[in-house]
């Protein structure tokens, strides 16, 4: 049996060096199958031409890992631009590239930014780096482990050097800032969006009104998932299908059917009954009852209104609409795996359905889970 999903929630906290001006810190989350990578980049200067600076690097580095290059390589690459522009009237932005395994293993590469600082259970430290010079810039390096309930905290150098010209004479730094959150008296089920807001805010106050610079705090931690599996769709061959099940149910986490078809076969694949629950409402698509399936319901007409709604804020309390629950689980996941079957589907077809702008089953999967990874969750679509 798998391990229990482990899931990288990130918080942010930023403000900008002059109230309403573009900030020019930029941080970015990219995550895949086996990682969580955190990317946060500092422009040169402030307001917007920092923040331009700071994006082109960021946008970047996410394209290079999401094609595939590994952190090292990432690095050196952008590091060696940023070498060729350092000094001249060129984009330039220093940077941090942070990735977290699914196991808790964590790499980060820092160009000329803050140490990071890890926070366990019971206190923080700065975590020892490999630390040494490139041409003009200090690199850092930290390979170290994050279990549950531990995490890291990344900085730009608005936080370190907060309080520089107004009382501090090196500023905070990254000491200052542990033994800050080791003094915290801070709630221990909130503990990181917590410690973000608390040393973001006494950054600022270091600053005062007459300095400042941009300011950015970044939380990575790790703690116990919510994985959910959704099945829709019956595989191509017939002879799949079996196979296509099993391998669902085996899937650690919730699991959700969508689709009628996709319903019956599951239920004839299982030798379990399926039964037919009463409609609550004349727009909600009909549900089943399975045993061992939490939700199962119609597809193509469920997952349409399902992605209406999953950006939505509901309270839902009933128990008679079946794309209202399924948006709570949705939007509770932290993980969604879609076991998608190709089959064709004689409703794909229908022009009336087409003219309702109701999207079919391959087309909705996807902007629902474009949708799921702006909302910062894990996607991935197995399909058959």
């Amino acid at each position: 049996m798998k391990s229990q999903y482990v899931h990288t929630n990130v918080e942010i906290c930023q403000s900008s060096k002059k109230h309403g001006a573009a900030c020019g810190d930029v941080v970015e989350v990219y995550r895949d199958a086996t990682s969580t990578n955190i990317i946060v980049c500092d422009g040169i200067g402030s307001g917007m031409k920092a923040h331009i600076y700071a994006s082109m690097c960021c946008s970047r580095i996410v394209a290079m890992l999401r094609a595939g290059a590994s952190l090292q390589k990432t690095f050196e690459t952008v590091g060696d631009t940023m070498n060729k522009a350092w000094g001249k009237n060129e984009p330039f932005s220093v940077f941090t590239i942070a990735r977290i395994l699914d196991n808790g293993n964590t790499s980060i590469m820092a160009y000329d930014m803050p140490l990071p600082i890890f926070v366990s259970k019971q206190y923080a430290e700065a975590i020892s780096s490999r630390i040494y010079f490139w041409e003009k810039a200090q690199v850092s390096e930290s390979h170290f482990q994050i279990n549950q309930n531990e995490g890291v905290i990344l900085m730009s150098d608005g936080i370190t050097q907060s309080g520089l010209g107004n009382g501090l004479v090196a500023g905070w730094e990254t000491e200052g800032v542990v033994k800050f959150i080791n003094h915290l008296d801070y709630n221990v089920d909130n503990k990181f969006p917590e410690l973000v807001s608390s040393v973001h805010q006494q950054a600022v106050q270091f600053w005062g009104k007459k300095f400042g610079d941009d300011c950015t705090v970044v939380a990575a931690y790790n703690r116990r998932g919510i994985t959910l599996n959704v099945l829709t769709g019956t595989p191509v061959s017939k002879e799949d299908d079996n196979e296509f099940v099993d391998e669902f149910i085996k899937s650690e986490g919730i699991k959700v059917v969508c689709g009628g078809s996709t319903s019956r076969m599951l239920a004839r694949e299982l030798k379990k009954p399926i039964e037919i629950k009463e409609e609550g409402s004349p727009i909600t698509p009909p549900s089943f009852n399975i045993p061992g399936i939490t939700v199962a319901s119609e597809g193509m007409i469920t997952l349409n209104q399902l992605y209406n709604l999953l950006s939505e804020e509901i309270n839902y309390m009933g128990d008679d609409n079946v794309v209202m629950e399924l948006v709570e689980y949705f939007q509770n996941a932290d993980k969604v795996l879609f076991w998608v079957g190709k089959a064709g589907n004689i409703g794909h077809d229908i022009l009336e359905l087409k003219q309702q702008g109701i999207q079919n089953r391959l087309k909705i999967v996807e902007l629902i889970s474009e949708k799921l990874r702006l909302m910062n969750k894990l996607v991935i679509v197995n399909s058959k």
